[in-house]
């Protein structure tokens, strides 16, 4: 399994290096490693021993539901090519025709430009990314303990396409 890692992410248009936060921030950070260079791409630090670049060029989002679809559709307007997975045949088929299946505000035309500018697709299967993005229900049982039998098939369905420096997001 890949290492956890601290999540950063930048959409930056320039050229920026972070200076050291004040010494009231303590040593939580090594901020001295911490350097963002653009590259018209979403960059995101890992942390292992320092924090090190690791490009995105495409990102699998599982579940497209009110917070999978806005999230794919963001990520998609920044240039970075977004595969997004559902179950539901007729959700993916709606959303590949550029148009969306749940009811949020200017989302239409997020998606439409997305899919139209080849950013933004959908499929019932995951396919090999940099980054994989688990937002599937987890309902309430009976006992009123969460139901993560969504998160554990997402996960199942991402494993055998896992390489290593890829990020697992939950």
């Amino acid at each position: 399994m890949c290492a956890t890692r601290l999540l950063i992410l930048s959409f930056l248009n320039t050229f920026q290096e972070y200076d050291p936060p004040p010494a009231s921030y303590g040593n939580l950070v090594p901020w001295k490693f911490i350097k963002l260079y653009w590259k018209k791409s979403l960059i995101v630090f890992s942390l292992n021993i320092h924090l090190h670049p690791m490009l995105i060029n495409k990102v699998s989002v599982i579940g497209l539901g009110y917070i999978g679809l806005p999230t794919a559709s963001l990520i998609a307007s920044k240039k970075i090519h977004v595969i997004g997975v559902d179950i539901n045949e007729k959700v993916v088929s709606t959303i590949n025709s550029g148009k969306i299946h749940i009811n949020e505000p200017d989302l239409d035309q997020l998606v439409n430009k997305c899919v139209n500018d080849g950013f933004l697709k959908a499929s019932t299967y995951p396919e090999i990314s940099d980054v994989y993005i688990i937002v599937v229900p987890t309902p309430f049982k009976e006992n009123k303990k969460p139901d993560l039998s969504y998160v554990e098939d997402a996960t199942r369905s991402i494993i055998p396409l896992l390489k290593p420096g890829d990020l697992y997001i939950i």
